[in-house]
């Protein structure tokens, strides 16, 4: 009998193995893998907590050795754009050194290190924050007028998907509150802009699309960077639901955005974005230069469902309980892993996988973000489910 914690561990050295150090990621030109090497480094830290193992894997060692190589410059406000990442990535690592610092203690880390830590994580907020836009964007559709001010572009360069898109915005909250838990409190500031960033959409009807999921982007919000893409009417990526989904439930206060938000984002999931009976699916994304980039949704999710629960059930809430729905997926997962204990994207198994060719990352990359993302469905059974059969 396999436990779920020793699944947990035993993908963590899976995982540590084509991590291999962060090398990886090095040596390509694909845009998306300094945010990818971050989400994977914030993925080991959730599960090395919530397991109790410490950082003996290195992962901390290798991914801020690869953040420093990537990363020039000691204003971080300039950071964006002198160095050429898009201004979500720096979420990404946010969170990742946010969770380093305040898991520090149980995964032993230094007091050096985790000084270290902290100061990435708030350099990681101001990157995001100084580019905080001032300007209002406007647009109709069918005779309605639409009006967002604020928010966060994820690049001002001409290319394709430019703009304030969901994901943006929802990382740089979630950055802020985690920040601000940890005792952050100058990152109030950025909690609220968040807040009203979002509170504009969903008082527009922008947020949420016809199934009640949350849209990619604003409803019919045109981009910013010269390329108008197509609007995508289907667009509502699982890790946006995720990352929105945690937000809510952690704002304090008179709603719209509360933890009963929280659960209809939650259960919306679960009854239009399953197969099988309740294990996620997603389609890949309907830009395929993209596919890679997106394919961290479904583990995305997982990882805010997780916490999300255990939070329900630390405040004795009796409104929703998702520890099978977290069991199932994790049990499915770990019956479809292949024999270097890695996962595949579609976690049911219920569409071939795509060639590599069609991923247009090297293979590494590929084992790192799909294995990743299975891990953060791994790591949600704990600690409530830690002893149970997978």
């Amino acid at each position: 009998m396999t436990t779920c914690k020793e699944a947990v561990v035993s993908t963590l050295g899976s995982l540590a193995k084509v991590f291999d150090h962060a090398n990886p990621f090095r040596g390509i030109s694909n845009g998306g893998r300094f945010w990818m090497a971050g989400n994977t480094f914030l993925v080991a830290l959730d599960a090395m907590y919530a397991a109790g193992v410490k950082d003996n894997y290195g992962f901390a060692v290798d991914a801020l050795s690869y953040f420093n190589e990537n990363v020039d410059g000691n204003d971080p406000s300039r950071w964006r754009d002198d160095n050429g990442w898009w201004t979500d990535d720096y979420g990404w690592w946010g969170l990742a050194f946010a969770a380093a610092y305040t898991y520090g203690d149980v995964l032993g880390y230094s007091p050096d290190q985790k000084a270290t830590f902290r100061q990435n994580a708030l350099n990681c907020y101001t990157a995001m924050f100084s580019v905080w836009k001032k300007t209002t964007l406007n647009w109709s559709d069918g005779g309605n007028s639409y009006s967002i001010t604020g928010g966060i572009a994820n690049t001002d360069s001409d290319e394709r998907l430019a703009g304030r898109n969901t994901v943006t915005n929802a990382i740089f909250w979630q950055v802020a509150q985690k920040l601000v838990a940890a005792g952050e409190s100058d990152c109030a500031a950025g909690v609220s802009k968040a807040w009203d960033f979002f509170h504009q959409g969903y008082e527009q009807k922008l947020l949420f699309n016809e199934e009640d999921l949350i849209w990619q982007r604003f409803f019919k919000m045109p981009c910013e960077g010269g390329k108008n893409d197509e609007w995508q009417p289907n667009w509502a990526w699982l890790g946006d639901q995720g990352l929105l989904m945690s937000c809510f439930y952690a704002t304090a206060g008179d709603g719209p955005f509360t933890p009963q938000m929280a659960v209809f984002v939650a259960n919306t999931v679960k009854a239009k974005r399953v197969v099988g009976g309740d294990i996620l699916h997603e389609d890949l994304t309907p830009v395929p230069n993209y596919w890679m980039d997106y394919a961290a949704g479904k583990g995305t999710f997982m990882r805010n469902l997780g916490q999300v629960n255990n939070l329900l059930h630390g405040s004795g809430s009796t409104v929703a309980d998702y520890d099978q729905w977290i069991k199932d997926n994790a049990s499915v997962l770990w019956k479809n892993r292949d024999a270097n204990g890695l996962f595949p994207y579609f976690w049911n198994k219920e569409q071939g996988e795509r060639p590599l060719d069609d991923w247009g990352y090297p293979q590494g990359v590929v084992d790192c973000v799909l294995t990743a993302a299975g891990l953060s469905a791994l790591t949600a059974t704990l600690p409530r489910m830690a002893d149970q059969e997978i």
